[in-house]
């Protein structure tokens, strides 16, 4: 609830040209189909406002709004995607298939490193 309070204060409050929203996983914490619909909505609605657009970074999870039937490929979007690649202290990279990352994925262990790639 907390998150359609702050991006329905945004969107009332912000959406100019010369405003900044950053939507970091809106739509967590719901049943999929709803939270990728409201992230969805507010995008389009977003894009809707022309010239009056503000500035928009978004980072989200629900890679099914990034296809052409929802948010067509002429839209004024960037996309960018982000990996992380986890090494050893000695620059070895660490393959997701051991068996300590299939157990625990969350957890960097000691004299290990992340680093993101975009």
């Amino acid at each position: 609830m907390i998150d359609l309070n702050q991006v329905s204060l945004a969107l009332r409050n912000a959406s100019t040209s010369r405003s900044i929203i950053i939507l970091d996983e809106f739509g967590k914490g719901t049943i999929s189909s709803d939270g990728a619909g409201l992230f969805a909505g507010v995008i389009k609605y977003l894009l809707s406002l022309g010239d009056a657009c503000p500035f928009v970074f978004a980072a989200t999870h629900f890679h099914e709004v990034l296809t052409p039937s929802i948010l067509p490929p002429s839209s004024p979007i960037s996309f960018i995607h982000m990996s992380v690649m986890i090494t050893t202290r000695e620059g070895e990279m660490l393959e997701d298939n051991r068996e300590e990352a299939q157990e625990d994925r969350q957890r960097i262990r000691p004299g290990e490193a992340v680093t993101y790639l975009f």
